[in-house]
This record gives C-alpha cells, structure tokens and sequence, in this order.
C-alpha cells in the first residue's frame, strides 16, 4: 500500500503563503494524510505540520507559472507515493469523502484520477482541474512526460500549451496574472494524449463549499457533508470565519 501526500505549491506572496499553516495542519491533525509544500522563492517556510521543498525561482520565468507547475513537477522524485494534487486555499471537508476515494484507489488502481473533472468541448472532452488529480510519483513523470529539470519542465508547459488566460484574484494588490492556468491545461491535454487507464467520478456529487457563495450548514460540516471548502482569501482578512470551519470540520469522527 502507497503511502498517500497531498501536494501544494507556492511563492513567497502572502496572499497564499499565509494558507501554509492552516491548511497542512488540518490535512495532518484531522485527515492523517501527509502535506507537501513546493515552496518557490526565498522566505523561510515552517514545516511543523508538513514537509517544504523549496525550489529557487527563475526571473526568466512568470514566478506564479512555476508555483503553479512546481506541484506537478516534483511526485516524480517519490516515485513509489501516492499524490494528490491540491491548491494550498482549497481545505478538506469530509473525512468520508476521502476515505472512499483513497480505497477506491487501493483496491482498483487506476493510473489517473481526477475528482473533480467536467466535460468542455475545447479541450476534446474533459478537462482535469488541479483539485484533485490523484496518480503514484512515477505515474506521473510518465504520463505528463516531466523533465528532471524544473526550468525546462516550466518552459515547455507554457509553450506546449499556449494558455493566454489573465486572472486577478479579490483583494489582490499586484499586478494581474498572466497564463493563468498552465497547470490544468497541461494535464488536461498530457493525460488525454496517453491514452491511460482514468477514473473520473461524477462531477454533479461533489459538493463545495465556496468562497463566492460563502454559507454552509454547522450540522453539514461536522457529519462530513461537504467535500471541500475553497477559502475566503486572503487568509489574514478572514481567519476568523475560516478558522470557525476549520474546528467544525475537526469535529468530523
């Protein structure tokens, strides 16, 4: 049996930065899943609750564009782990949820899941979002063809996939980013090309709670209800209202 890592992925921005703590501490203290952190930039990152490899960022390069990658870059040095992929503000929700869909892994074996995956005509059918792709290390140094060096596994993502995608997240204050979602396309269309075995849950069961329609129910989250939660950022905003669902999320038996 694979031991199972959630892997996230990060500058120095404390935008996202912030969202370390809380959520490696929920994925260790309350889902007993280890968190991974690729860490680009030069801070010093704690690692109380999880494990931070940092990866020095290349100026040539868009600095969020290698975050973004650097998640799908480094499973290939633990080959035999059972990753999965995640945003670093996307907290887990049901211990259930997860449950199920590690067994369902350890008892069939795909070579690649995605747990959120829907259906889009432009990308040939299906489009893999970064939460959640779940493969072994060595999976997916094959089937996303990743170099051993990271700056020429960042270049060829932005030129193989051609993203012009601009996002500004809320209560952003820096400039607007550009080639927004490298991550996902590239995936999406390595993962399609390869012809490998995949499983692909139904995406209309999974259930979310999200930043842009911010409710839930206390008796939902703590019986496992909800999936997910995509946090309110940035986290020093809103620590209070997140840190509420948090605790109720641990309450989960």
């Amino acid at each position: 049996m694979p031991e199972v890592k959630v892997i996230h992925s990060c500058d120095d921005n404390p935008y996202y930065l912030d969202f370390w703590k809380p959520i490696s501490k929920i994925w260790k203290e309350v889902f007993n899943i280890t968190p991974v952190l690729i860490h680009v930039g030069c801070k010093e990152v704690e690692d109380e609750y999880g494990e931070v490899h940092t990866i020095a960022p290349d100026e040539s390069l868009p600095i969020h564009t290698q975050a973004q990658l650097a998640r799908l870059w480094y499973p290939m040095k633990e080959p035999d782990v059972l990753w999965i992929t995640s945003d670093i503000d996307m907290f887990p929700a049901s211990k259930r949820w997860w449950r199920d869909n590690i067994n369902y892994y350890m008892e069939y074996k795909p070579t690649w899941t995605n747990l959120n995956s829907s259906t889009q005509e432009e990308y040939a059918g299906v489009y893999y979002p970064i939460c959640y792709n779940i493969a072994l290390g060595k999976d997916f140094k094959k089937v996303l063809e990743v170099e051993d060096s990271f700056y020429d596994f960042v270049s060829r993502g932005i030129q193989e996939t051609e993203v012009n995608n601009k996002h500004t997240p809320e209560n952003w204050d820096g400039p607007e980013l550009t080639k927004w979602n490298v991550d996902e396309v590239l995936v999406t269309k390595k993962v399609r090309d390869s012809g490998v075995d995949t499983h692909l849950p139904p995406k209309d069961k999974h259930r979310r709670i999200n930043r842009n329609r911010w409710s839930y129910g206390i008796q939902d989250l703590r019986e496992g209800w909800y999936h997910d939660c995509h946090s309110l950022r940035p986290y020093d905003l809103h620590k209070e209202e997140i840190e509420t669902v948090l605790s109720l999320i641990g309450e989960q038996v």
